[in-house]
């Protein structure tokens, strides 16, 4: 890993693409994002673990997908806050960058309960975060255009999902590893 930025979102998919599998790059951020908050760690085969099938192999040194791991989790524990979504960027249609902000809700609701995430365990803020990301896991692109008041909506919805699985991990990631530190 040479930097803190996340690998190109079309490298991910073309190393999925390759793999046979058939989950959006933001739906796998999601999922790994999901699981890293309720506790995961990238030095097991998270892959094969968010994907949900053990047979799958750990991604090589030399991946994308294993840099994509090492660099979200350290982006997620980052004091500057420097984490961010692996979303399209601006040249891709309003309506597909909702989409797969979407999907990458729904990826991170299902790696939270794959990594035994509990949902009542949070407190009244987390719940309510968590609760915004499983609606918004469930919602279909609104935007028709790129007009500018769409643009700036997208643009605070993707900022309160960022902010939103910060909280998250930091109750629950977080505040598992300062109690062992006390231990």
């Amino acid at each position: 890993m040479t930097n803190d930025t996340l690998p190109d979102l079309e490298e991910i998919q073309r190393e999925l693409i390759g793999l046979s599998i058939a989950t959006s790059p933001s739906e796998l951020h999601g999922l790994l994002c999901g699981w890293l908050a309720a506790g995961g760690d990238v030095k097991s085969n998270w892959f094969g673990t968010v994907l949900a099938d053990d047979a799958i192999q750990a991604p090589g040194d030399q991946t994308e997908l294993h840099d994509l791991g090492v660099i979200t989790q350290a982006q997620l524990t980052d004091q500057e806050f420097g984490f961010e979504l692996m979303l399209p960027d601006e040249s891709d249609p309003i309506d597909v960058r909702s989409g797969y902000l979407f999907e990458w809700c729904a990826g991170f609701v299902a790696g939270f309960g794959l990594g035994g995430g509990q949902p009542d365990a949070l407190t009244e803020e987390g719940r309510e975060a968590f609760n915004d990301l499983v609606t918004l896991s469930k919602s279909d692109a609104q935007f028709e255009g790129d007009d500018e008041g769409d643009e700036e909506s997208y643009a605070e919805i993707v900022e309160y999902v960022r902010v939103a699985a910060l909280l998250i991990h930091s109750e629950v990631a977080m505040a598992k590893k300062y109690r062992q530190s006390l231990n």
